[in-house]
């Protein structure tokens, strides 16, 4: 896979083709659902999208937006919309 051509974010994930549309169970949020290389789900907020100029698509966790972050910590609440795919 190509390098972005841009820096990237901190928090910030390709988004595959593969990441599954989901919504944040504490805020109602727009995600999309990323397995991470060590198999863990890990949500994306919709709103920070962003496309480099190769069309490669990037987005933050949501965690860093979410106002209800702190409650998922552990990620009891969201880990759990996830294995109800």
């Amino acid at each position: 896979m190509q390098q972005p051509d841009r820096p990237t974010r901190v928090g910030e994930y390709l988004v595959p083709r593969s990441a599954t549309p989901g919504t944040c169970k504490s805020c109602g949020a727009e995600i999309l659902w990323i397995v991470s290389r060590l198999g863990r789900p890990i949500p994306l907020s919709v709103a920070t999208i962003e496309q480099d100029a190769g069309g490669a698509r990037f987005a933050l966790t949501h965690f860093a937006d979410c106002p209800n972050a702190k409650q998922h910590r552990l990620g009891k609440t969201m880990i759990k919309e996830a294995g109800e795919r």
